[in-house]
């Protein structure tokens, strides 16, 4: 077996996210990755069940596992970005309370996105978005957590150019960065300039690879994004953050052509690339 162990490459955990989070690793640790990034999803890691935690720890010191981020999910009880002042503050309650949750498990950077699909009123949400935004960086920089903003699908606040760098201008705190996600990126028709325009606040990333109308979560080449010039930056002095792959299974399972698991495809395609 080869082991990965390299905290430059990371998984996310939402590569299976029907399982719950613990039914993950088994086959991932089998192929020889030892760091992930958390997706956040209730359904997906009951961060409430204190069993659940104990036994992530347990893992951890067992096999030596890092986890390189967590990705808070954007809808409720997440949403910040409503029209509901009440219930904007309870998901910004939520989102804060994860704090200890994060410290118990050596976490330093959530991902999260700037928002939810756009609405008709659509300056306005991202006002209320980018508000609350500044009351979550703020209490994530007391507590020494870095948040890497993600941009979002192009129909999602964050989503496209302009306004993934309105988010970028107003959210200027020393704890505030960027994870570009590539698929997202290439839906929005400009993803060389996602990377050359915010190179120097990029602190983690998303890599899947698409056919340009869906966000695939494909092995990245195995679709139509040029990765050349994205490993050129991601592999530079310049970039300090994980590669992180969020690839999923559903995508898999569904082609006849592939065979063989996920985890071994994603494993034979790091050590041929890298």
């Amino acid at each position: 077996m080869t082991v990965i162990l390299d905290k430059k490459f990371s998984i996310m955990t939402g590569m299976y996210w029907n399982r719950p989070i613990l039914e993950t690793f088994e086959n991932l640790i089998a192929a020889g990755f030892r760091s992930f990034e958390i997706w956040g999803h209730a359904s997906h890691f009951d961060y409430m069940n204190k069993t659940i935690i104990d036994r992530l720890l347990k893992l951890m010191e067992n096999h030596n596992l890092f986890f390189s981020a967590y990705h808070i999910p954007s809808k409720q009880p997440f949403a910040f970005d409503t029209f509901d002042k009440s219930a904007n503050n309870q998901a910004i309650e939520n989102i804060c309370n994860l704090t200890n949750l994060f410290k118990i498990l050596k976490i330093d950077i959530i991902v999260m996105h700037c928002g939810n699909e756009l609405t008709d009123n659509y300056k306005q949400q991202r006002e209320i978005a980018l508000e609350n935004l500044k009351i979550i960086t703020e209490h994530f920089l007391k507590n020494n957590i870095s948040i890497a903003f993600e941009n979002t699908l192009p129909h999602h606040l964050g989503g496209k150019l302009e306004d993934f760098n309105f988010f970028i201008e107003n959210l200027k705190y020393p704890n505030a960065g960027w994870c570009i996600d590539t698929s997202h990126a290439y839906l929005s028709g400009k993803l060389e300039l996602f990377f050359s325009k915010f190179k120097d606040k990029i602190i983690h990333t998303h890599l899947s690879d698409n056919f340009g109308k869906y966000d695939d979560h494909f092995i990245p080449e195995e679709a139509n994004i040029n990765f050349s010039e994205i490993y050129n930056f991601l592999l530079s002095s310049e970039y300090k953050g994980v590669i992180n792959f969020e690839v999923l299974n559903s995508k898999y399972t569904a082609q006849q052509n592939q065979n063989g698991k996920l985890e071994e495809l994603l494993k034979n395609y790091i050590l041929q690339r890298f």
